[in-house]
C-alpha cells in the first residue's frame, strides 16, 4: 500500500509540470514570374532546385514552404511548347505549397494551338483548368470574379486560399492578382472576368483563415513593387511606396497577414511594411525570396522573424576565382547553401533535361544573321532593341506606321553572335498576329496623346515622329515623317499593329478603336514571324548603331509630366 500511495504522489506532481517543446524554424521561400525558365547558369529552375535541397537539409522537410507569386508558364521556348506541363511537373518535384494565377496565365487560352478561343467551342481558360487538375500544389484566385454573376470564379482546381501544417504550425495561404490583369494578357481570355478590390479581398480572406486556426497567414500577391536597398529590412527610403503592392500591404490591418510574396513589377523587394514582410524577385528566377520563423508550436506564435534579402543562385563556381561561371568548362562542384551542397533535385534534372531537348532543335535554329553587339531594352521606349522590332514590322508589312508594346511586349535583350530562332523567341514568346488598321492621322494623334504620361510604359513606335508641347495647360501633338514632314490631320495611313493592342491590351488602342468589337483573323502571320522574316533577309552584322536612339522618336518637353493635362 505505501509503495503505491508513494507512485500516485510521484504521478501527480508529474501532472502539473508543463512539457517543454522547442520553438521551430519554418522559411517560407517565394519565387515570382518565373516565366518558363528552366536552367541558365546564374538562375532557373534548375538551380534553384539545390538551393531548396540544401535548405531541406537545413530545416528538414517541414521546415521549408514554398510559394510562387505567379506567371510560371509562359515565356520560353521549352515551357511554351507544353503550355506549362513542365513547370507544373518541376514545381511538383520541388514540392510547392501553393501559387497564384498570374496576369500571363491567361496567355495561352485555350488548350491547344489556339492563343485564343477561335469558335464556342473553345474554353478561353482551358489551358489554367488543365494545369490546375496536374498540380499537386493549390492554385489561387481569390480576386478572380465572374463579371455576371459577381461571385468568386469556380474551375476546377482553382480556390482562393488553402490551409495546410508544417512542424505543428497551421499556415494559410491567399492568392490573388493584380487589378490590372484584364488589360495585361489576350483580353479575348478573359472575356466575362473582371477584378476584386486586392486589399478587402486579402482582408476578407485573412480575417476566415485567422477564424480557422492559422497561425501564419501568407499572400501570394502578383501584385508587385521595388525597392533598390537592402541592407535593413525596416528601412523603406529606396521603396516606391505608391506602387500597388505597397499600397496594399498598408491598407491592412495591423498583424492580419504576416507575409507577402509579390511579383508582376519584376522587381526586387525584401522589406517590412505596415508590419508585414514582402519578398520579391526579379523575372525568370534570378533570385528567390526568404523569410525566416522562429514559432512556438504550442500556440503558434512567432517569437522571431527574419528577413533575408534576395538570395542569388549559382549553378558553378570556377575553380580561378570562386566566383560563378558563365561556362561548365572549369568549374568546381556547385556551391554550399547554408552549409549544405546545392545539388540539384534529381526529379526536376529530368523534367529540365528532356524538356529543353524537345525543343533544343527548334531553339537553336540559326537564322543566319549576326548581331556586332547586344541589343538592349534599356527598361525605355526608347531603346535599340525596341527600334529594330517596330521597324522590322513596319518594313516587312509595308505599314506607315507601326506600334508595338515595348514595355511588357519585349521580353528580354538579343545576344551579340549568330541569332538563333531561340534568341527571337525569347524577346516574343507571345503568339500575338498582326492587325492593319487605316487610321487618319488625327486618330493617331489621340492615341499618341493618351500615352504621353505614361512615362516607362509608352509605346514603341516607327515610321513618325511624336513633338509635344505644353503651353497654359494646353498639350499640343504634331506627328511628322522620319524626315520631319508634318502630316496633316486628315492624312490616312497604315498602321501595323497586333492583336492583343486591337483587343485592348495595355489600354493603348482604346481611346480610338472599339476594342470589344474586334475580331482576330486567324489568317493574319504572327508578329514573331514577321520579325523572324525581316531578320532572315538581312545582309551581313547588325549593330546597335544601326538603331542607336539619335533623335527620340518621342520628343517631349523636360516638365511635360506636369505641364500638360492628361487628355480626357
Amino acid at each position: 500500500m505505501k509503495r503505491l500511495l508513494l507512485i500516485l504522489f510521484l504521478l501527480s506532481g508529474c501532472a502539473g509540470q508543463r512539457v517543454e517543446v522547442p520553438p521551430v524554424w519554418i522559411s517560407v521561400v517565394g519565387t515570382n514570374d518565373v516565366h518558363g525558365e528552366f536552367a541558365c547558369v546564374d538562375r532557373g529552375l534548375l538551380a534553384f532546385s539545390g538551393y531548396v535541397e540544401a535548405l531541406r537539409q537545413r530545416r528538414g522537410d517541414n521546415g521549408v514552404v514554398l510559394i510562387d507569386g505567379g506567371d510560371m508558364w509562359q515565356g520560353t521556348l521549352a515551357s511554351n511548347l507544353n503550355e506549362g506541363q513542365a513547370i507544373t511537373a518541376a514545381y511538383n518535384a520541388l514540392g510547392y505549397a501553393a501559387a497564384t494565377v498570374g496576369n500571363h496565365e491567361f496567355d495561352f487560352g485555350p488548350v491547344g494551338d489556339a492563343a485564343i478561343p477561335m469558335g464556342p467551342e473553345d474554353d478561353a481558360r482551358g489551358v489554367i483548368k488543365q494545369r490546375a487538375s496536374e498540380a499537386d500544389f493549390a492554385l489561387l484566385a481569390a480576386n478572380l470574379l465572374n463579371a455576371e454573376t459577381g461571385r468568386r470564379v469556380q474551375w476546377p482546381g482553382v480556390t482562393p486560399t488553402t490551409m495546410f501544417q508544417k512542424n505543428g504550425v497551421n499556415i494559410g495561404v491567399i492568392g490573388i492578382t493584380t487589378i490590372d490583369t484584364l488589360e495585361t494578357t489576350f483580353p479575348a481570355n478573359t472575356v466575362g472576368l473582371r477584378m476584386a478590390p486586392l486589399a478587402d479581398t486579402v482582408a476578407a480572406e485573412a480575417t476566415a483563415l485567422r477564424a480557422a486556426g492559422a497561425n501564419l497567414v501568407i499572400v501570394a500577391a502578383h501584385a508587385g513593387g521595388h525597392c533598390d536597398s537592402f541592407d535593413d529590412p525596416y528601412d523603406l527610403s529606396s521603396c516606391a511606396l505608391d506602387d500597388e503592392i505597397f499600397q496594399v500591404a498598408m491598407a491592412l490591418p495591423a498583424g492580419l497577414v504576416d507575409q507577402i510574396v509579390a511579383g508582376h513589377e519584376h522587381r526586387p523587394i525584401a522589406h517590412v511594411v505596415n508590419g508585414i514582410a514582402i519578398t520579391s524577385n526579379p523575372s525568370r528566377l534570378r533570385s528567390f525570396g526568404r523569410v525566416d520563423y522562429r514559432i512556438d508550436p504550442t500556440d503558434g506564435r512567432v517569437l522571431e522573424r527574419r528577413v533575408l534579402p534576395p538570395q542569388k543562385m549559382c549553378m558553378f563556381i570556377a575553380a580561378d576565382d570562386a566566383a560563378c561561371s558563365e561556362t561548365t568548362s572549369v568549374v568546381m562542384p556547385p556551391p554550399d547553401y547554408e552549409g549544405y551542397p546545392t545539388t540539384p533535385n534529381p526529379d526536376v534534372r529530368t523534367i529540365v533535361g528532356r524538356t529543353l531537348l524537345a525543343a533544343s532543335s527548334l531553339q537553336s535554329q540559326s537564322l543566319n544573321v549576326s548581331l556586332t553587339a547586344p541589343f538592349t531594352r534599356n527598361d525605355e521606349p526608347d531603346s535599340v532593341l525596341g527600334h529594330m522590332m517596330t521597324d522590322a514590322i513596319r518594313e516587312q508589312t509595308g505599314a506607315d506606321v507601326s506600334l508595338h508594346n515595348v514595355a511588357g511586349g519585349i521580353r528580354a535583350d538579343l545576344p551579340a553572335g549568330v541569332l538563333t530562332f531561340g534568341d527571337v523567341y525569347r524577346v516574343f514568346p507571345f503568339d500575338n498576329r498582326l492587325s492593319m488598321p487605316v487610321v487618319t492621322v488625327a486618330k493617331l494623334k489621340r492615341l499618341l496623346s493618351f500615352q504621353v504620361h505614361r512615362d516607362d510604359r509608352r509605346v514603341g513606335i516607327s515610321g513618325a515622329r511624336v513633338t509635344v508641347s505644353c503651353d497654359d495647360g494646353d498639350m499640343q501633338l504634331m506627328l511628322s515623317d522620319e524626315s520631319g514632314n508634318v502630316w496633316p490631320d486628315e492624312r490616312k495611313l497604315n498602321l501595323a499593329a497586333n492583336d492583343f493592342l486591337m483587343q485592348g491590351g495595355d489600354d493603348i488602342m482604346t481611346p480610338i478603336v472599339d476594342t470589344t468589337a474586334f475580331v482576330v483573323d486567324a489568317g493574319q502571320p504572327m508578329i514573331r514571324d514577321i520579325w523572324l522574316a525581316w531578320l532572315k533577309n538581312q545582309q551581313g552584322d547588325l549593330s546597335p548603331e544601326d538603331f542607336e536612339l539619335g533623335e527620340s522618336r518621342w520628343s517631349l518637353p523636360m516638365n511635360y509630366l506636369e505641364a500638360c493635362p492628361r487628355p480626357e
